[in-house]
């Protein structure tokens, strides 16, 4: 048995109710900008499309509790993000408000200099040459000695919304040898990827997660060099753009 209930949405009436509003500023945190485009306030929502700026020298993986603020001062309502794209923020809108000021707030970015995103390992000695910092080590629970798995701890500290970034560790699948030839890790018959993750540990101070990654049981030269394409680096700084 099924239950079928008739739904008209009016779509006329949501674009009488909505409108487009050219921001074209930029929020700045670390040193680096990212641009808020424009908002479409309807009564469906209100989607703000940013981008990064081409000079930031850091590699940003998202923006850390973004929020609208409606209104002014301590008594400003505020509106959580429902859906955070990379270049689209949608916030739960009720139109009810339609003169308010509208003001674009976050506490930081997840974000790692785009200079740093190299790791250097000697697998052989297990011994970590060159890191974006010092939060990273091998994990004795497993050994590429033993089974061709490099497993890598990465503690990640805890924002001031008390959320755990959820972007980790995760490396490029193509690496490089001591002597300049290049490998590709390992696909396990059992996942669709070359890694996997453990259970995460999580204490007042934030979160570590083991990742394990296939590097294959070839001894090769030594050290070899990984291109990290995702790494937790949480950056709390507060900026706001106004919207309306």
């Amino acid at each position: 048995t099924s239950l079928s209930i008739p739904f008209t949405l009016e779509t006329d009436q949501i674009q009488e109710n909505s409108r487009t509003i050219i921001v074209n500023r930029n929020l700045k945190i670390a040193g680096q900008q990212i641009v808020v485009q424009q908002a479409y306030i309807a009564p469906t929502g209100i989607y703000v499309d940013i981008t990064y700026h081409k000079e930031n020298t850091m590699k940003i993986n998202r923006l850390i509790s973004p929020k609208i603020l409606l209104g002014k001062g301590k008594g400003a309502e505020v509106l959580s993000v429902s859906e955070s794209g990379t270049r689209t923020l949608i916030f739960y809108n009720d139109n009810m408000d339609k003169e308010s000021r509208l003001t674009l707030e976050v506490d930081g970015i997840d974000a790692l200099e785009k200079s740093k995103r190299e790791l250097v390992i000697d697998t052989e000695t297990r011994t970590i040459i060159n890191a974006p910092d010092n939060r990273l080590s091998i994990s004795d629970q497993k050994t590429v000695e033993k089974d061709g798995v490099l497993a890598l701890t990465l503690f990640t500290p805890k924002v001031k919304s008390g959320k755990i970034s959820s972007y980790g560790l995760l490396l490029d699948d193509n690496f490089v040898d001591g002597s300049g030839s290049g490998h590709f890790m390992v696909r396990s018959p059992d996942h669709f990827t070359y890694s996997t993750v453990s259970d995460p540990q999580q204490d007042d101070k934030g979160s570590t997660l083991t990742y394990f990654f296939n590097v294959g049981n070839e001894k090769l030269p030594q050290p070899l060099t990984f291109y990290i394409t995702s790494y937790s680096n949480p950056i709390q700084e507060t900026d706001r753009v106004r919207i309306r």
